[in-house]
Order: C-alpha cells, then structure tokens, then sequence
C-alpha cells in the first residue's frame, strides 16, 4: 500500500498522528462512527479464507452494547464496520482522504469491567470471505464449458453479500474460459472453490482494504520498487522523503524453512485430458537461497541446493493439458518461493498490507534486503508493533 501524499515533509515525532476511523455502515450506507480505543489489523495473503482480520476495542458506551439483533455490534447482523486511518502532521492531514485498512463484519463481541469499573467493548472482525465461505452450497452446480472465470464467481459471490457488492474482475476473454465440465457438491464452501477456480487460471482471488472483491494476475515483485522502507536511526523523527520510511527502535528477527518451497508440480485430475499432464516450475536462481536447479533441469543431487527440494504437488481439475499447468505451476511458485523470515519490530505506524515490498535497513539484525510480505499484524497506535511474514526478493528466474 503505496502512501502517495504529495506532501514530503521532515516530522518531528511529537507532531505526527493517526487517528483510527471505524464507521458503522448498514446496507452500505453510513450510519454512525465509533471511537476507537486500541486494537490491530491483520492480513494474510496465503490465508484460506479471511485474508483480513481486526482486533478492536472501543468505549462501553451503553448504546454500542450488544443485545439485540438491531443492535450495530450483533454478530452475523446487517452492518459492516469500515475501519480507515487519518495521519496527521502538526495538526493537519498529511492525506486528504482516509486511509482502507478493512471492511469487516463483527464477531465475538465481548463487554468487560475493570476494576475500576470502566466498561469496554471488544469485538473481532472478518472480511467478506467469511460471509461469503458460511454460506455454503443448497444444491450441487455443473459448470459448462464456455462459461467466464469471472461471470461464475460473481454470480455465486452476488448471491451472498450485501446489494452493496463491488468486484474488480479483468475484462472476459478465451483464456478465462471454461474448457471442461466442473462439478461443485452440496454443501461445498463457495469462497474455497472460488479460489481454487481462480488458480486453475493463474488468478488471486481475495477482498480489498474497500471491501472490493479482486480476481487479479499475480505478479513477479521482482518488477517493483519498495513501497515502504524501515531503517534504524533517530527515533525522534520520521522522513517522507522519494519513498515512505520510518524509524525502527527495536525489535526481533528470525528464520524459518516451514512454509518456504522451491518446487512446485501441478496435475491434471478431469475426464477430458487423456493421460495425466504435470506442470512443473522450481527455483533456478543460482544466487536463490532456495536455488534447486538450472532453467533446463533440476540437479541430479539435491545436496547441490543449499536448502534442498522442497516439493508441493497441487490437483487441479480444470486444466487441459501441458501449457496450462505450466502456467499454473509458475504462478502459484511465485507466491510461494523464497526463505520466510520473520521481523517484529517497533516503529512509527505507516500502512502496510500482503504483497507490500519494504526494504529493511537494520544495522542491529545485518539486515539490509528488500522483501515481499505475505502477511503482516499491525497494532493500531501511533508507534507500536509490526509483525512481518516475508520472503527475500533475490529470486530472479524461475525454472
């Protein structure tokens, strides 16, 4: 989430703040706005159905406790919770409109009593994944050949979300076009098939920061510029300068081979391919720490690799032949290679969001590397926590 103010100024740290906006909306429409008192934001790109999450606290205010189904707060009830950010400098904004961070349906609210005897309300919230996966299917569905990518899940998502509905779909053409039968059972979850749908064509399907529904292309991050920067230094100021940064004053750096892959197999399972077709893609980057082998073959030894094979085979069922689980493979390695290495650090609060590049200044950690977030947790004060899922952006081939 690029921060593209217009306005470059160097802040002291006493003069900068956010402030949190969380306006009630039923059928779309404004209704009232809450004061927010703490929480934080999560999102997810690899998550299987919210991809965002949030923690709010808000005042116990009488009228805000939830009782009946009326009530702004009830869970699975008939309003959404539009979460945004205003970021000021020296009293006045340093972006005309607010920042997205999430639109949300409620869930688990929760009223508390301290000892004192204040009173806050606590809820969680979810994405419209989450509406849209609950509402699984009444009835099994074929789908036909010659049927858009893009036309069958906004009929199924239209079917269970507010009229309020907005999608980002690319235009239809021949290569988001159904080319074999595909059947869908009573009580599948819609969002699931969705995404798997999606993959079959190279596509990623998840909610916005708007709330909008995104069927896009992945894309390689070799391609792009850092959106953000966080570099150690004087804490006392943060500097808006070609490209958004902020200060680090501490924090934890650590590795982890779990979730990182550097191979990826994709077969065919459907009626229509004779035979059974394998795409293939792997890491082929010799200066990769996940390097496995050369454009033309992987190595005979898998010692060669520094880090070893690791493989994930997906099914797909509908893919024909060779050229399209090829395609499938390249993508879903895209998402998926490179070492995972974990930052928590406390710094001032800019916006981030999954598949953000930052770049990582770090004398402390010798960390000075650029990388993509697959997810991240962000606490909602002006300086706070940030808790970081990423992958090193040193893959320049794929195999």
């Amino acid at each position: 989430m690029r921060l593209d103010t217009g306005l470059r100024p160097l802040a002291q740290r006493g003069h900068f703040g956010v402030i949190w906006r969380a306006e009630v909306l039923v059928a779309g429409e404004k209704e009232d706005e809450l004061p927010v008192d703490s929480g934080d934001i999560t999102d997810e790109a690899d998550a299987d159905i919210n991809r965002r999450r949030c923690n709010l606290v808000i005042p116990g205010l009488m009228e805000y406790v939830p009782s009946t189904t009326a009530d702004y707060l009830w869970p699975i009830g008939r309003t959404e919770i539009k979460l945004m950010a205003d970021m000021s400098f020296r009293g006045g904004l340093i972006k005309p409109d607010p920042i997205p961070l999430g639109l949300f349906r409620v869930q688990k609210p929760r009223v508390t009593l301290s000892d004192s005897g204040d009173r806050a309300i606590a809820f969680e919230g979810y994405d419209r994944a989450t509406t849209v996966s609950r509402a699984k299917l009444r009835q099994s569905m074929t789908l036909k050949p010659g049927q858009y990518v893009g036309d069958i899940l906004r009929e199924l998502f239209e079917q269970r979300l507010p009229a309020t509905q907005v999608f980002d779909f690319p235009d239809n053409d021949d290569d988001r076009q159904l080319v074999v039968p595909l059947q869908w059972d009573l009580g599948d979850d819609p969002w699931v098939r969705g995404k798997e749908l999606a993959r079959s064509f190279s596509l990623d399907l998840y909610f916005d920061a708007d709330g909008v529904c995104v069927l896009v292309e992945t894309t390689d991050p070799i391609d792009r510029a850092p959106d953000l920067i966080h570099t150690t230094g004087d804490t006392a100021e943060i500097l808006w300068s070609d490209r958004d940064m902020a200060t680090v004053k501490g924090g934890e750096y650590s590795v982890d081979d779990e979730d990182s892959f550097n191979h990826v197999i994709v077969r065919t399972q459907n009626s229509q391919n004779v035979g059974q077709y394998l795409g293939e893609a792997f890491d082929s980057d010799p200066l990769s720490p996940t390097y496995i082998g050369s454009n033309d073959k992987l190595s005979d030894e898998f010692g060669q690799s520094p880090f070893g094979d690791k493989l994930i085979v997906l099914d797909d069922q509908t893919a024909i032949g060779y050229p399209m689980t090829q395609k499938i493979a390249f993508h879903e390695l895209r998402k998926r290679v490179g070492l995972q290495e974990n930052l928590s650090v406390r710094t001032f609060w800019l916006p981030h969001e999954s598949n953000d590049i930052v770049r990582f200044e770090i004398t402390e950690f010798e960390v000075a590397t650029t990388y993509v977030l697959d997810g991240v947790r962000q606490q909602l004060t002006v300086e706070g926590d940030l808790d970081m899922a990423t992958r090193q952006r040193r893959v320049t081939g794929i195999g």
